[in-house]
């Protein structure tokens, strides 16, 4: 059975995306080649995908209305704790 995983790619600790994969680091490899982050965190996994979706467009939903509201990175009331720092090599 596979695990689902919800990530945000960041940069300058700015969420810029967020996605779902089983396979974070390949697609992490992918996202490379056509989006521009400097780090990424995970936020959660799930055993059930349509749990892991309806968590998403949560996440997704959360983030926009601040956007739209104009409220900046120091205010989001999200904390990466495990941040992934990519290597520019």
């Amino acid at each position: 059975m596979s695990k689902y995983y919800i990530y945000v790619l960041l940069l300058n600790n700015n969420p810029v995306y967020v996605g779902l994969s089983t396979n974070v680091n390949n697609r992490i490899s992918k996202h490379k080649k056509n989006k521009i982050f400097d780090s990424y965190v995970i936020l959660r996994s799930f055993k059930d995908k349509e749990r892991a979706l309806n968590y998403e467009k949560g996440i997704i939903d959360f983030m926009t209305f601040f956007n739209k509201n104009s409220l900046n990175s120091t205010n989001n009331l999200i904390e990466f704790n495990s941040i992934k720092k990519l290597n520019n090599g």
